[in-house]
């Protein structure tokens, strides 16, 4: 296997979403407590931060804290709308929020496109599954010419039927400009809780993986710190290690019904962050 290594280091970082689930329905929220949030993770170690950017607001925000904690945007992340006739709407949105980034001097936009309905059991017919990947090309050919990687990402849903909503995009889109976010909980968990799937998956994408989102859980739920569980993590990383990829390493473990309340948010973030350090030194 031909491995393209990515110009980006291999940085530690956190993707935004755990931060606000912790925060959701607490004084101030996300937003609110964005430079609380920042430095506890700089504090603990992560070299990089992840979040969206929808609005000039926003980045503006994140602008007025992000400098001084030393963390590092490389990766954003957004969603849009992709398999409807509006599609060069949502990818109008992904470019803007892409030149927002830029100005951070992050490289890597993710992009995880909507379903039909968030949470709901609606497949994509075949004609919104070709024009979704087809809105995909023309994203990452677009932030191609800005100098900037673009990587299809999902969750659960896109395994359903065979997983041809993943099958499709894989298939059908230039690798040189549409690259992959790896999820590995979400592959884990759409396959039926397999990691023979998980892992030919990741041997298949491994060529054209720009970015990782890492998650684990025990007995099917999600963990409340990151360490060992369902997934085998230490055979994971000898892989990417053995092939050399480089690239953001983004912890999200986020939180769900039946995960434990045992420690604060930031020492389980403070924890993942050490486990997932010395599984890839």
């Amino acid at each position: 296997m031909t491995l393209k290594t990515m110009s980006s280091p291999l940085l530690i970082g956190s993707q935004m979403y755990p931060a606000f689930q912790a925060f959701d329905g607490q004084p101030g929220g996300y937003d609110g407590n964005l430079e609380t949030i920042l430095k506890a993770h700089a504090a603990a170690g992560f070299d990089a931060w992840d979040q969206s950017l929808d609005s000039d607001e926003a980045a503006e925000l994140l602008r007025k804290y992000l400098p001084s904690t030393g963390l590092k945007l490389q990766s954003i992340y957004v969603g849009a709308c992709l398999h409807t006739p509006e599609w060069e709407e949502g990818v109008a949105n992904i470019l803007s929020a892409a030149r927002r980034a830029k100005t951070f001097g992050a490289t890597i936009v993710t992009c995880n496109p909507a379903p039909i309905v968030w949470g709901g059991p609606e497949n994509k017919s075949d004609s919104q599954l070709t024009t979704q990947s087809r809105a995909l090309q023309a994203a990452g050919e677009a932030l191609a010419s800005e100098g900037m990687r673009f990587a299809y990402h999902w969750h659960d849903p896109e395994f359903r039927c065979g997983a041809r909503e993943v099958w499709n995009v894989l298939l059908n889109t230039d690798p040189k400009v549409v690259g992959v976010c790896f999820d590995t909980h979400w592959t884990y968990r759409g396959s039926g809780n397999s990691q023979v799937a998980l892992f030919d998956l990741l041997e298949f994408c491994l060529p054209r993986i720009v970015a990782f989102h890492v998650r684990q859980s025990r007995e099917g739920v999600w963990s409340e710190a990151f360490g060992d569980g369902d997934i085998d993590y230490r055979r994971w990383a000898a892989r990417i290690k053995k092939a050399g990829w480089q690239g953001p390493v983004l912890l999200e473990q986020a939180r769900e019904e039946g995960t434990p309340k045992t420690m604060d948010f930031f020492a389980a973030q403070a924890q993942g962050q050490k486990y997932l350090r010395a599984l890839l030194a």
